[in-house]
C-alpha cells in the first residue's frame, strides 16, 4: 500500500516543520527583545482594555472604579506570575 508520499509507512504531513530557530546565535539583546515582543504587545492590549473599561466604570460611581482598580491588580499579578511560571517550564522542558 502507498501513500500519496510514494513511500511505504510514511505520512503526507501538508504541516511543514518550522526552520531551525537561531535565538543562540548574534545578539542577546536583540534576541530577548524578540521573543519578548508578543508578550509586551498582550500586556500593552490588556492594559488598553482596563482603560478603556475604567472610563466607562467611571459613569457609575467612584466606588465602582475601586472595585475593578483593586481586581485589575489581583489580576495583573496572576498574568506576571503565569508568564513567569509558564516561561520556565518551557525552559526546564525544552532543556531536558
Amino acid at each position: 500500500m502507498q501513500c500519496r508520499a510514494g513511500r511505504l509507512g510514511s505520512w503526507p504531513s501538508p504541516i511543514r516543520p518550522p526552520p531551525e530557530s537561531r535565538f543562540h546565535q548574534g545578539s542577546i539583546a536583540r534576541n530577548l527583545l524578540a521573543m519578548s515582543v508578543p508578550t509586551m504587545f498582550g500586556m500593552l492590549v490588556q492594559t488598553l482594555y482596563d482603560v478603556v473599561a475604567l472610563i466607562w466604570i467611571g459613569r457609575i460611581s467612584g466606588k465602582a472604579v475601586a472595585e475593578v482598580t483593586l481586581f485589575a491588580a489581583f489580576f495583573w499579578v496572576a498574568e506576571i506570575l503565569s508568564e513567569i511560571i509558564g516561561s520556565s517550564f518551557v525552559s526546564m522542558i525544552t532543556q531536558s
